[in-house]
């Protein structure tokens, strides 16, 4: 076998999939936060509530509001510093604070889509499965993440040719965003590299057991789905 024919038929992931679970890691560091608004405040534990993605809460939304960045058309939170490789987490407090202004004075309770993004609709023209059914919404029965992630059933006939190899989320609406032109690498204490995922075939992959799959991925964000997933 060629070394085409490897690449071609290696799975593909999300980005973050390829790090120990953002949800662990990055627990750690709301909680040193949480200790902060103890020593800074007088705050008990039953005065703020931490969520990493984990929680009904709209983080974009908040985040644009209170500054971090704005809405792009692909949906993502988009920090003019950072571009949209983000993780984005939450503490609710019954701590008073004065909330730092949003990028430009919104229209909005929270943030105008694509705000910053000007002409550009690379994001839109990129999707392969055209999950965007309008600059800044997501058609989740389309998305590439859903339907690898969430979906717990059958992958529609029609967008599996677009799906291609990619078995666990997409990032072609991140990846082509010129905002990332400021993005930089996150610090690896926060995000532990898994290496070794990213040469796996899918052959390979549906080769596993259950035992296998549980080795192979464990403290990875993909161990939620299964190996039936």
């Amino acid at each position: 076998r060629g070394d085409g024919e490897e690449i071609a038929s290696r799975a593909t992931w999300a980005r973050y999939a390829l790090h120990e679970d953002y949800h662990d890691t990055m627990k750690v560091g709301l909680i040193a936060a949480g200790k902060v608004l103890e020593e800074m405040y007088g705050a008990t534990r039953e005065d703020y509530r931490a969520y990493v993605d984990t929680g009904p809460v709209l983080e974009r939304g908040w985040a644009a509001k209170a500054g971090l960045g704005f809405i792009g058309k692909n949906a993502m939170l988009i920090s003019r510093r950072h571009g949209n490789w983000l993780f984005l987490a939450t503490i609710l407090t019954r701590q008073e604070f004065a909330p730092d202004a949003p990028v430009r004075k919104q229209a909005s309770d929270f943030a105008d889509v694509g705000l910053l993004c000007g002409k550009c609709t690379r994001c839109l023209e990129a999707c392969p499965t055209e999950a965007f059914a309008a600059p800044g919404v997501v058609d989740a029965r389309r998305c590439i993440s859903y339907q690898t992630i969430e979906n717990k059933g059958i992958i529609p006939r029609e967008l599996r040719a677009g799906i291609g190899n990619r078995i666990y989320g997409c990032d072609v609406c991140l990846e082509v965003c010129p905002w990332n032109r400021f993005a930089v690498a996150g610090r690896e204490v926060l995000l532990v590299a898994r290496r070794e995922l990213a040469g796996l075939t899918v052959r390979e992959i549906l080769a596993l057991t259950p035992a296998r799959f549980a080795e192979v991925f464990r403290k990875t964000p993909i161990k939620r789905v299964k190996l039936a997933g």
